[in-house]
């Protein structure tokens, strides 16, 4: 008997969304459910963070058809600087490095959620929503999937676990995950410089975690302020004035004084990896499969190269009549994105080994690092084509052409 759908895809954040609009593209019967609707309180997928986007991102984005609809809700990244706090010398990456106009973009959290289920609305992509998975079931052809609360049984050839870093997928499965708490959190509020940010991006370590500055449209930035988990709700609950105060002493005077600082959102940081990335007609993507450091704003957008290369994979799978289901097919796509996702992993995990030891020797080498990096257009252009995610073999999503 044919299953429901060709593929469910659990989980409705950015990682999921784009899968199944690149798959409806190609005629995949696909359909995505969501545990929680947009406004939901405690809904952190689509709130008031800044998200920093790689080229490879908005191009997978573009391909999807998402861009578009984000008009001019995104701020370009014309430039990268990099710095630690009591030390000279600094890291300087300009997009003409490389060619571009910019090194990436920042969007809302809230305005790109938007995009990407206006979007999704106007497909032939069911969505299912508020609706949760509470089993998993596979067998040699298809994969069950038993919603809670209502029971309904949902059939496919495929299941995608999308579902974030508390994935229900992964669970109902008991797929082995490596998990190490940074003890430190994230504190996340947009926020007003006194002189213009002109498209730079300015990340800024210290020994209790780094401080960013992302672009906006207009005047204002995203404010990443990385604290030890004890501090971080007394951070999160000072008053306006204080807080702004208490950043602009924390980032520097750069960008002068910060202030109007909007609404605070804390999320603690830790490394996550499923060891186990693949089971029978499941995978994982996207923070069901890893969870990285921010201090390289890699996290979303390793996410949407794994959407981009499991869509090119089942639409080969597709074109050639195969099962895109089956182990061999599955095991194939997870040996695709290993070296990519060991690279990024290694780099957010290795700049927090790094920046936050406080060996005095490792503060030298640290100084000369950056000095040495910035004195070099060779290594800058290579830093900065990795960054981008344009790097080594480049999925056709992520250039912003269809599958």
């Amino acid at each position: 008997m044919r299953p429901d759908y060709d593929c469910i895809i659990a989980g409705g954040g950015p990682i999921g969304v784009s899968i199944a609009l690149a798959l409806d593209a190609i005629g995949v019967r696909t359909v995505v459910v969501e545990a929680r609707r947009p406004g939901d309180d405690g809904n952190t997928t689509w709130d008031e963070r800044g998200l920093a986007l790689t080229l490879s991102s908005a191009g997978i984005l573009e391909a999807v058809g998402v861009w578009p609809a984000l008009g001019d809700a995104v701020a370009p990244i014309r430039a990268v600087h990099v710095s630690e706090r009591g030390r000279f010398g600094a890291l300087r990456i300009e997009a003409a490095v490389i060619g571009r106009s910019a090194l990436g973009y920042v969007v809302i959290a809230r305005r790109l959620g938007r995009a990407l289920l206006d979007t999704l609305g106007r497909s032939r992509c069911e969505y299912r929503c508020p609706a949760r998975v509470e089993h998993v079931r596979a067998g040699d052809a298809d994969v069950t999937v038993t919603l809670a609360g209502s029971g309904e049984r949902l059939r496919a050839r495929l299941l995608i676990g999308a579902d974030g870093a508390q994935s229900r997928v992964r669970e109902c499965l008991a797929l082995k995950t490596q998990i190490r708490d940074y003890g430190q959190t994230a504190v996340v509020a947009a926020i007003t410089p006194e002189r213009d940010h002109g498209g730079i991006a300015f990340e800024r370590f210290t020994p209790e975690g780094p401080c960013a500055l992302l672009p906006l449209p207009g005047r204002r930035a995203v404010l990443v302020w990385v604290v030890p988990h004890a501090d971080a709700a007394g951070v999160s609950a000072l008053a306006d004035e204080d807080f702004a105060r208490a950043a602009s002493e924390r980032y520097g005077l750069r960008l002068g004084r910060l202030s109007a600082p909007g609404p605070r959102t804390a999320y603690p940081l830790r490394l996550l990896r499923a060891l186990e990335q693949c089971a029978a007609r499941t995978v994982l993507v996207g923070n069901a499969a890893h969870v990285v450091h921010p201090n390289a704003a890699q996290g979303l957008n390793l996410g949407l190269r794994d959407a981009a290369v499991l869509a090119e994979h089942v639409a080969a799978h597709v074109r050639a009549g195969t099962d895109f289901g089956d182990a061999p097919a599955l095991a194939a796509y997870v040996a695709a994105r290993k070296p990519d996702q060991d690279r990024v992993i290694t780099l957010s995990d290795g700049l927090v080994r790094v920046f936050y030891n406080r060996i005095p020797v490792l503060g030298t080498l640290r100084q000369l690092g950056l000095v040495g990096l910035d004195l070099l257009p060779p290594a800058k252009r290579a830093l900065a084509r990795a960054a981008t995610g344009l790097a080594g073999r480049t999925p056709r999503l992520a250039l912003g052409l269809p599958l």
